[in-house]
């Protein structure tokens, strides 16, 4: 939908702010598919039961949550593509020739709180972080029952 607000201007490429470590209701909204005419504001909010406190970016008028870890800020190109994937999944498959071109975003400023924690995780085959945190809270719930 913004993609086409973008292109129907003539527009090469759009500004683009990509969140790590934003409030775990906003990525939520951001992964959930919502109808059309909702907005992931108006969903977060919903869901947190009060609005998010938003900020604008460094370079464009773009807002993110206020209290994000770490803001990447560019733009993204309709006719530049770059190669991503293949990707393996929490279970450790990898299947072959998953890479595919998508839109190139191109990073133009970095923001960051002080000691920001970029949140993130690995995943992978054994023993990745999945497997071992799994492992240890399977211990732990054992140890718990018995």
């Amino acid at each position: 939908m913004v993609r086409e607000q973008w292109l129907k201007q003539g527009k090469d490429e759009m500004p683009w702010a990509l969140a790590f470590g934003a409030p775990p209701v906003a990525s939520i909204a951001a992964a959930f598919p919502l109808p059309a005419g909702v907005s992931e504001g108006e969903y977060v909010g919903m869901l947190a039961g009060k609005s998010l406190d938003m900020v604008k970016c460094e370079l464009s008028d773009l807002l993110v949550p206020a209290n994000t870890e770490i803001v990447l800020e560019g733009t993204l190109s309709f006719k530049d593509k770059a190669p991503e994937g293949p990707f393996e999944d929490y279970i450790g498959l990898h299947v072959e020739g998953e890479s595919s071109m998508q839109p190139l975003f191109t990073v133009n400023a970095i923001t960051y709180r002080d000691d920001a924690i970029l949140p993130a995780s690995v995943p992978g085959r054994i023993t990745d972080e999945s497997v071992s945190i799994s492992l240890t809270l399977s211990c732990l719930f054992a140890r718990a029952w018995y």
